[in-house]
Parts: structure tokens; sequence; C-alpha cells
């Protein structure tokens, strides 16, 4: 990082405790430097977690992703290639009858996983094309290996073609689309387009699905809940990533017991995490806060026994699609952004992930 944009960093970072804060700029530049000198976060961090709203005593309650994430890889160390290869847990799941999103094929890059062994691999133009005619008519294309969403698309069928990435053209045209994409290079899953359930599309997941984020930590027999939010779509956005507000995207707190939520926070700008609270979501004006989610039972069961069965890898970020036909697992990760779940509680949760933490020796 540049000197320059170090200090525009801290500026933006000052802007904010002002703007947001109410903070006097002599305070608002003391406050930065505290939280970098005292408790090591940088401006990023000061803005993202918006501690120019937070008293200054309950800074320490806050934890990055680097310093958990230290001791879930030796937690997760004998499950860590279990999770984090999309087709092998996509394969266990099966195996153990956990509901998930099938996966119809892999489209096979220069670098193919050898785990795409037991699944239908086309390797080229021709055989996607004949397979493809019987493919439902809205696919969703991911990479093999990539994480936060990273070149993700769908593609909706048109008559004889297929609209995607804003173009439309033959199966062969969507096959060299991949292919040609730089984080294609392991190969890219294919699987059916997975709409929300109805009581979500009609306000809150209007264009693109969202998935609920559970953070479980399997102890003594006993499956854990540490940690839960909802991921809602914003925009164009087709994908739920949060991307440190980047996105433009939503997440939302949900209470563990009940399944409902509390307000909506996402970044008031793209390029820095000026964190704003919604009410309604920005698209569609419907109420976030005190939304119900529904399936709330199911989903926790569902997290629950996955979990058990996956002693190797004790704590889990769940990723969770509410269907019409109930939740379905979307995908496990081993390290999954502490952050995240912060921003949405606008609080520290050193104390909830103390369990973690003790870990690290």
């Amino acid at each position: 990082m540049s000197l320059g944009t170090l200090i525009a960093g801290y500026r933006r970072a000052v802007a904010d405790a002002v703007k947001l804060g109410g903070k006097s700029v002599p305070v608002a530049w003391a406050q930065v430097l505290y939280a970098r000198l005292v408790h090591g976060f940088g401006p990023f961090y000061y803005a993202q977690f918006s501690l120019y709203r937070v008293p200054a005593g309950a800074w320490g309650s806050f934890v990055e992703s680097v310093e958990v994430n230290a001791c879930t890889r030796r937690m997760n160390a004998a499950g860590q290639r279990l999770v984090t290869d999309k087709l092998q847990f996509h394969a266990w799941l099966t195996a153990a009858g956990v509901p998930t999103i099938p996966i119809l094929g892999v489209l096979a890059g220069p670098g193919a996983s050898p785990s795409a062994e037991g699944f239908a691999v086309f390797s080229d133009a021709e055989s996607f094309g004949r397979a493809a005619d019987g493919f439902p008519d809205g696919l969703f294309f991911k990479t093999v290996d990539g994480a936060h969403g990273d070149g993700a698309f769908p593609a909706v069928r048109r008559g004889s073609g297929w609209c995607f990435a804003g173009r439309e053209g033959t199966a062969a045209d969507l096959f060299e689309h991949c292919m040609a994409h730089p984080a294609g290079h392991s190969g890219w899953l294919v699987q059916p387009l997975i709409r929300p359930c109805a009581e979500l599309a009609a306000g809150l997941m209007p264009r693109a699905l969202g998935t609920v984020r559970i953070v479980t930590l399997l102890r003594g027999g006993t499956v854990h809940l540490l940690a839960g939010l909802l991921k809602i779509p914003v925009g164009d956005s087709v994908t739920d990533n949060f991307s440190e507000g980047a996105s433009g995207n939503l997440v939302v707190p949900v209470d563990l017991q009940t399944g409902t939520l509390g307000a909506g926070v996402m970044s008031r700008h793209r390029d820095w995490p000026t964190m704003v609270t919604l009410d309604r979501h920005p698209d569609t004006g419907c109420r976030i806060s005190g939304f119900q989610l529904p399936f709330w039972d199911d989903t926790i069961g569902l997290i629950r026994r996955t979990q058990l069965g996956l002693r190797e890898a004790p704590t889990l970020g769940w990723d969770v699609a509410l269907t019409d036909g109930g939740p379905l697992i979307v995908e496990a990760n081993a390290g999954y952004g502490v952050e995240l779940h912060q921003v949405a509680e606008q609080r520290g949760m050193r104390r909830e992930l103390s369990a973690i933490l003790e870990a690290r020796a």
C-alpha cells in the first residue's frame, strides 16, 4: 500500500467519524489513531466496524478474521480439504442424504480438479451443448475453486439459446465464455438456478438468491450456534457476497432462537466501507426489521444434524438457501469472515467466539 493510499484511508475514516459519528475533527483523528495504536484496527476496520458509534471501552470486543482463522485452521485441519473442495463436499452431502443444490456437471478447464470424478464432465463445447438441451431453463455457473462469488453468473434459456453476462448466445458460446474467464482455470460447476422461497422473493430477494449464514461449534457432542445473519442481494447483484461492503449487498442479523431479522447494513460506497443501517430493502421498500424467516426450525435442525456428521471440521460457517421446498445447504466455510457478523450485529463478538479463540494455543 502506498503512503498516499494509506493517508487517504485515514482521511476517509476521519470524515466518516465527523459526518456519521458527530465527532469533531480533532476527536475523530484521535479515535482513528487510538484504534490503530491500541487495538490494531487500521482506518478501514475503524470505518467498517463503525467504531465512531461504539464507546471506546468496547472496541476490544471486536475481532478480525486473521485472529479467528488462525484458530479455525487448527481446529478444522482434519476436514479442511473436504469442506473447501466443492466437488468433494457435494459428494459428501449427497452420500449423507443432506439436501443441497444439485451439480449438473463440470466444465473442465485446463487445470480441472481430480475431484470431478463421479460427475458429468464437459471438456468441449459440443458435449456441453448436447447436455444443455436437457438442462433446466435457468442455470448457475461458479468456479470449482473460487471464493466470494468471484466470476459466478446465471444463464437463462431464451428460445434456442441462452442469455448470460449481458449477452445472448448458443450453448457453445456459453461454454467458451466460461473457458475464457481467468477465474475458471480449474473448471466450472453447472447447477440449476435456485430461486428463494415465495416469502423472500416477494420483497427481500426479488432478483437473486440470498443465503442464511450460521456459524457453528461442535464441542462435547453438542452443536452450539455462535452467530447468524442473512445476506441479501441488492440491485443487479447475482450473488449475495458482502465483500466488506464493496458488493453493495446487505447483511442482516438474525435472532438464532426465532429467525427474526434485525435492521440491514450496507456500505454507502463501493470503494470504502461507510456503513449505513436500513430498515427497508433499497430496491423494493420491503421492511427488513421484524421479518420472520420461513423454515427456521427446519434450517436449524438441518445445520445441527449436518455439523454432527462432520466432526473433522467442528467449526464452520454454513450457507443455507431457503426455497419453496425447504432449506438447502449451499456450502460450508472453514473460514467464515467474522467481520461480516460484527458488521451485521453492529457490535464486537469476541465473547461469542471465545471458545474458538481459546484454541489458538
